[in-house]
């Protein structure tokens, strides 16, 4: 699988409850310009596995990837496009797409996500714009943290392949923003 989707929306149920959000954003944004990540990793197995199954139907029916933070035998299971990484944990040899969280130096993963490139909630300093920019060497890096719509244009001069974000996906999500920040990005159905 390629990395042609240019945003990432990340699940975090103590900030949304993901499904009604990302279900206005999938039906509402071009087909495979979205990944979802399903991170929740400290939900008890049995009510991941549940929310697991309805995003990968959800993803499934509206033709977007879906990542998974954790172990490969959990993305498997569910049927997964890829597996999401922590920074530093080894990758694995696995026929997924594997992503990686990053907040330094960069590893050799499908697609990383490095932050926070803006102020975000307990992520510590923000790196800003010329520092990622300056980090960015390689293709397939996700601009992380703090980020909206309305960056898009900043990613782009930085380098960033995408944005991925919790909250500006998941609390009120601009669907004409996302929508025209997909297409500043890159994606087109050309690019898929």
């Amino acid at each position: 699988m390629s990395t042609s989707f240019r945003l990432i929306a990340i699940t975090d149920r103590h900030i949304a409850d993901p499904i009604a959000p990302l279900t206005s954003l999938l039906a509402g944004l071009p087909r495979g310009a979205l990944a979802v990540l399903l991170r929740d990793r400290d939900l008890p197995s049995d009510t991941r596995l549940a929310l697991g199954q309805e995003l990968r139907a959800l993803t499934a029916r509206f033709g977007a990837p879906l990542l998974v933070a954790g172990d490969v035998a959990f993305a498997e299971e569910l049927g997964a496009d890829g597996l999401h990484l922590r920074d530093g944990e080894a990758l694995p040899r696995t026929g997924l797409l594997v992503g990686q969280s990053c907040h330094g130096q960069l590893s050799s993963a499908d697609y990383l996500t490095l932050s926070p490139v803006k102020p975000s909630p307990g992520k510590g300093a923000a790196l800003g714009w010329p520092a990622f920019a300056a980090a960015v060497q390689r293709p397939g890096v996700y601009a992380l943290g703090g980020l909206g719509p309305g960056d898009a244009a900043d990613a782009v001069e930085a380098g960033a392949h995408g944005i991925a974000g919790i909250r500006s996906f998941l609390v009120r999500p601009d669907l004409r923003g996302w929508a025209e920040a997909a297409e500043r990005l890159g994606f087109s159905d050309a690019t898929r």
